[in-house]
């Protein structure tokens, strides 16, 4: 007759025997509840052909053996360089490789901006205060994306063509007869197609490793089942662990973003570069401070509201136009990143983080 056996981590390695073992809760997943109340992961992929000129001499129906130099010194060169997409009437910022670039910049840009790295980049955490901001940009670049990847396609043999055409003038320079450069192009055509585009972005939550349970026959699968258990003890260790490293990591990562926009806008004011628009995005980004302070980091807090309180009375033209006014800025701005790096080198060690750049002019 089959049996159940539930076995928990807490028993690997004792001598309770599985008939024996109970369903036992000894790892506090409370603090991932609170985590998931806080922030949800994100995992983003884009994905389109962006051809280039293949450099393999078999390609282009030649011996290996012979090492064509010339060919295989090709590289990264394009398929469709500028000169290809003027020949085809596209503008290059009109065209739909131009458009899809910019939409996974688009895309990146945003990641980077009000996401922090989750188990060392495998996924990205997004404050759950982002997640509706979040999904309406997703959406209009959803739909960007669609339309962009219909016009590569329905522009591709035209593509392919004017490319064959160009590619063929160079024929002689690569040491190649324009009937193998035309082969090696047409080579290229299968990877114009639906499934060489990808826009993905999947949200998922933070959870605890279960117990498993199964139906046991014999002890050869009971010991299957404590094997098992011993991967979900682990996981719950490494779950564990990561916690404490990401909690740590977006309190690091805080403060660096806002010590680099502050070393940011004083580089734009040495450089000469400074203008309104300069104080308005640090702004901007303050005003997004809440929605981004998943660890309620109260140093961080204080320093922002003291800041933006400030800046929000400074105008730019002032500060151009008046040197007193500039001289008492420019120490405004050192001390606050004084302060925003004597709190980000107190913090705790625990080992490397990732930060990111921030660019918010």
């Amino acid at each position: 007759m089959a049996k159940t056996v539930i076995v928990h981590p807490k028993h690997i390695g004792t001598n309770l025997s599985a008939e024996k073992a109970i369903k036992t809760h000894v790892v506090d997943v409370s603090e991932v509840a609170k985590m998931q109340k806080k922030m949800t992961l994100v995992f983003h992929a884009v994905r389109f052909p962006d051809l280039a000129m293949p450099n393999k001499p078999e390609t282009f129906g030649l011996d290996p053996a012979k090492h064509n130099k010339k060919i295989m010194s090709l590289g990264r060169m394009k398929l469709f360089p500028d000169e290809v997409l003027k020949n085809a009437h596209i503008d290059i910022k009109e065209s739909a490789l131009y458009k899809l670039k910019l939409i996974r910049s688009r895309l990146q840009s945003y990641i980077d901006q009000y996401t922090f790295p989750f188990m060392n980049g495998l996924a990205r955490a997004i404050p759950n205060e982002k997640l509706a901001e979040f999904n309406s940009i997703i959406q209009d670049l959803q739909t960007q994306f669609n339309v962009a990847k219909g016009q590569y396609l329905a522009a591709s043999d035209t593509l392919l063509d004017l490319s064959t055409s160009f590619w063929k003038k160079k024929s002689h320079d690569l040491g190649v007869s324009e009937e193998q450069i035309a082969q090696g192009i047409a080579s290229m055509a299968s990877k114009l197609c639906d499934s060489a585009f990808l826009f993905e972005v999947t949200h998922f939550a933070i959870t605890s490793p279960e117990n498993i349970e199964i139906q046991t026959m014999d002890d050869e699968e009971v010991e299957m089942l404590q094997a098992r258990q011993e991967v979900v003890k682990a996981s719950m260790a490494d779950l564990q662990v990561s916690m404490t490293e990401f909690k740590h990591q977006v309190l690091i990562d805080l403060r660096v973003k806002y010590q680099e926009a502050f070393n940011s806008l004083l580089a734009s004011l040495q450089s000469g570069k400074f203008n309104q628009k300069s104080i308005n995005s640090v702004l901007k980004l303050m005003d997004d401070f809440k929605n981004l302070n998943i660890m309620d980091d109260k140093e961080l807090e204080r320093v922002i509201d003291d800041s933006k309180s400030s800046l929000s009375k400074t105008a730019a033209k002032t500060i151009k136009t008046d040197a007193q006014v500039s001289k008492e800025f420019t120490q405004f701005l050192n001390k606050k990143i004084e302060e925003l790096s004597a709190i980000t080198e107190g913090s705790d060690d625990f080992g490397e983080f990732i930060t990111r750049e921030v660019d918010p002019f």
